[in-house]
């Protein structure tokens, strides 16, 4: 089971987190950060159900594993693309402005600090949006 979410890509042109691109999504942090304590810097994995530039769609990304690093705040969690999955996954599809639609199935956190994997919301799919 996992989270699953569709949100429009954004950027952030201040600080962003080591090994992360610029590029983010959010999730409501009660539904990620807050159920399973995780911190800034963690990592969350899952896979590409969609990507989608105005109405055309990205065919060839979908089923791709990804992976996304947290920035956790009280409300809010970011989720950045990591650096390296944005510049072979995304860069080089064109996918550089902001605002195409990012569809993922989030099935994993990886602790920064023990590399402690766990997996999300294992018995029910939890939508978010």
């Amino acid at each position: 089971m996992a989270i699953i979410t569709a949100q429009k890509v954004q950027i952030e042109y201040g600080t962003i987190p080591e090994s992360a691109s610029k590029y983010f999504i959010t999730v409501w942090s009660m539904y990620l950060s807050d159920p399973y304590d995780l911190i800034s810097g963690d990592e969350i994995k899952g896979e590409i159900i969609r990507v989608k530039e105005g109405e055309r769609e990205v065919l060839d990304l979908t089923g791709k594993e990804i992976t996304l690093i947290l920035d956790k705040s009280a409300i809010v969690d970011r989720l950045y693309i990591s650096k390296t999955d944005w510049s072979m996954l995304f860069r080089e599809r064109g996918l550089v402005t902001a605002g195409y639609e990012l569809a993922l199935r989030l099935t994993q956190a990886i602790r920064k600090t023990t590399k402690e994997k766990e997996e999300l919301f294992t018995k029910k799919d939890i939508t978010v949006y």
